[in-house]
């Protein structure tokens, strides 16, 4: 189950899985999933958190932090679905659309956008939820 709040912006993916526009890095760290999310340094001050295996594989997450501070969340389908690695297919691409407009489409809101992303050169495609900063 994935529900965004196109008000807020708030993420719902499962009963553990909650992201708000002001969650932080240290909330996710408090989370005890399995598998267990990863966490990997994407530069100064910042770290990705990657969730995989969400909802009998259903979809992955990844998230980024700079500082303490929620920038981004790119949604993309998970092994269930037996996509080659780093191809981008026709179906992929239809079945990300299909979660996308669930999701309420593309659209800039007050608190930030959601995107459809297409990244030829890593080969994948997913939804990429932006959260303005003041």
């Amino acid at each position: 189950m994935i529900y965004l709040n196109v008000f807020t912006g708030e993420l719902i993916i499962n009963k553990k899985l909650n992201f708000k526009i002001n969650t932080k890095r240290s909330d996710l760290l408090l989370i005890d999933m399995t598998p267990p999310i990863q966490e990997t340094e994407a530069g100064s001050n910042a770290k990705y958190f990657t969730i995989s295996g969400i909802d009998n594989d259903e979809i992955d997450i990844v998230s980024l932090f700079y500082e303490n501070n929620l920038q981004w969340i790119s949604i993309s389908l998970g092994k269930k679905y037996k996509f080659p690695r780093f191809t981008i297919t026709l179906e992929e691409k239809k079945q990300v659309k299909k979660l996308l407009n669930m999701l309420g489409g593309e659209k800039v809101y007050s608190w930030g956008a959601v995107e459809f992303n297409e990244d030829n050169k890593g080969g994948i495609v997913s939804i990429i939820i932006k959260y303005n900063k003041e």
